[in-house]
């Protein structure tokens, strides 16, 4: 049964709503538990994970903070149309790994503990975008795993702003089904599209119609003129009892405490010498995943940094030069020019292009060539 709590909810001290924001401007704090289940989808409550997370929202920006009991910290945060992620361990000083990718989910640290308070709290604007057609599960791997993008999201919102996600029914889709293992999402790089490729095997499992998940918002409360979730669950259904919705896990999340936003900046902060994987610097035809840079200044760097640019062209031309030596079969003795001289004739002609264009020529006259021959046959038959 659903409870609606206005502005300061449970009188036991549990749930606790301060201060004045702007209109669409919030901070929540709570916990996200994973309940795992048997075979018979009997819910293991002694096998209870948990995490605390605070939640920083803006409109379309927002800043994420989950921490574990094992010391694992995600610090996730979007501007609307990048996502960056900084992951620490307080057991460990100095191990952290800092990432940024276009779009506004958190697809950096593939986990539940992330993508469920951002899926209730900060995933407004993203329902409203194109890029809610290719939402992966909030349980999947969506670098690797495909099965993450088989599921339509049938969503239902709140009436109220922010309109956050009421209910979502994850249903398995036939053309999402087959589109998957092509997904833009996942990575082509040779080692995760490794994994990839064996995780497509798996697609074989789901069937079209079959209801991966269910999201539920339990509870609500009224703060400063908006509607926000205070309790939601979403069970995950095993896929080896397709019919049955047998419960594979239980993920909940629980406000503890909302308030006015006490942190300035959308931007997870850097410490002051960290290695970026910059994933908003990719090509698919050359199988390259991101960019990989040293920070010795604790600043995230803007996608239009003519020093990325560059850097991005170079691993573009050194990854083409791979890809043309695998085709034609060089000998690995063969190497890749080095410097502007060695791609120019003592004439100032440019030879790489006069290769480039050749082969290109070959290729379309061979495409050609067959395209007319499939044809022929198909007249005389």
């Amino acid at each position: 049964m659903k409870r609606t709590l206005r502005n300061i909810g449970w009188t036991a001290g549990v749930f606790v709503a301060t201060g004045i924001a702007m209109a669409s401007d919030f901070e929540v704090q709570g916990y996200v538990e994973v309940i795992p289940a048997d075979e018979a989808g009997n819910l293991l409550s002694a096998a209870v994970e948990r995490s605390q997370f605070k939640l920083t929202v803006w409109d379309d920006k927002w800043l994420l903070q989950s921490t574990t009991a094992d010391g694992n910290c995600d610090l996730c945060g979007s501007d609307g149309a990048n996502a960056y992620w900084l992951a620490t361990q307080t057991n460990i000083p100095g191990a952290a790994v800092a990432e940024v990718a276009s779009g506004q989910y958190p697809l950096g640290p593939n986990t539940i503990w992330v993508s469920l308070p951002w899926l209730t709290f900060a995933s407004s604007h993203y329902l409203d975008s194109p890029d809610r057609s290719t939402m992966p599960v909030p349980w999947g791997f969506p670098r690797t795993d495909p099965t993450a993008f088989i599921f339509s999201a049938e969503v239902r919102r709140l009436a109220l702003q922010p309109r956050l996600p009421e209910e979502i029914t994850f249903r398995v889709s036939g053309p999402l089904l087959k589109a998957a293992p092509r997904n833009p999402l996942l990575e082509i790089g040779e080692l995760n599209r490794q994994a990839r490729d064996r995780n497509v095997a798996l697609l074989a499992r789901y069937a079209p119609g079959f209801v991966g998940g269910r999201y539920t918002v339990l509870a609500t409360t009224n703060w400063n003129g908006m509607r926000l979730p205070s309790e939601a669950a979403l069970t995950r259904y095993s896929v080896t009892q397709p019919t049955s919705r047998v419960p594979f896990e239980l993920y909940r999340l629980k406000a503890e405490s909302v308030s006015a936003p006490r942190v300035g900046s959308y931007l997870p902060g850097l410490p002051a010498r960290i290695m970026v994987q910059d994933r908003r610097f990719r090509s698919p035809w050359l199988r390259i995943d991101s960019l990989q840079y040293p920070i010795a200044d604790g600043r995230w760097r803007s996608q239009a940094d003519p020093q990325l640019r560059s850097m991005f062209g170079e691993r573009k031309r050194t990854a083409a030069w791979r890809r043309l030596s695998d085709t034609l079969h060089l000998p690995s003795s063969v190497e890749k020019p080095k410097g502007a001289a060695a791609f120019s004739s003592p004439g100032g002609h440019s030879r790489p292009k006069k290769m480039l264009a050749g082969l290109v020529l070959g290729l379309l006259l061979v495409g050609a060539i067959v395209a007319l021959a499939l044809r022929r046959i198909r007249v005389t038959h």
